[in-house]
């Protein structure tokens, strides 16, 4: 179960057996990696993972396309998970993107609108056919993220 924590470290965690809600600090778990083990007062033993992430990351499978100022060649992608400030990616072919290279992004929601996305992002990190993306201008695609974005 993941657990958001805000500014001050607390967080909610409701047990799926019973509904009990409970509130936790997490912030001396926060560099944890790796699933905590609790247990709840009726009995049950949950898996939790805290998340300090200041923007809410949408689990997502949207295909796009990509371009770099190196090749402007457009390129298939597809996008992972998706916040506010950035993304997630997997390229359908091996890349030649670095850390800090600045990327065109194209991609549609998933949502009644099919909204399209263009956005222009900063390579953060690099691994193998995956990368992690953060957009330039957040604001710029702030409104039609910012519904679909929200946790369900």
């Amino acid at each position: 179960m993941l657990v958001y924590l805000n500014a001050q470290g607390q967080g909610v965690v409701t047990c799926p057996l019973c509904s009990l809600q409970s509130q936790v600090s997490g912030a001396i778990y926060c560099d944890l990696h790796a699933p905590l083990t609790v247990t709840c007062a009726c009995g049950h033993r949950l898996l939790i993972l805290f998340n300090t992430r200041h923007y809410y990351r949408k689990a997502v499978r949207l295909s796009g396309t990509y371009t770099s100022p190196s090749d402007p060649t457009r390129r298939q992608m597809t996008v992972l998970n998706l916040s506010l400030t950035g993304a997630h990616l997997r390229t359908l072919l091996p890349h030649m993107l670095h850390v800090d290279d600045v990327i065109d992004l194209a991609f549609c929601l998933e949502d009644r609108q099919h909204t399209e996305i263009h956005a222009q992002a900063i390579v953060r990190w690099v691994e193998d056919k995956q990368l992690g993306a953060e957009f330039r201008d957040p604001q710029a695609c702030e409104r039609e993220l910012g519904f679909y974005l929200r946790p369900t």
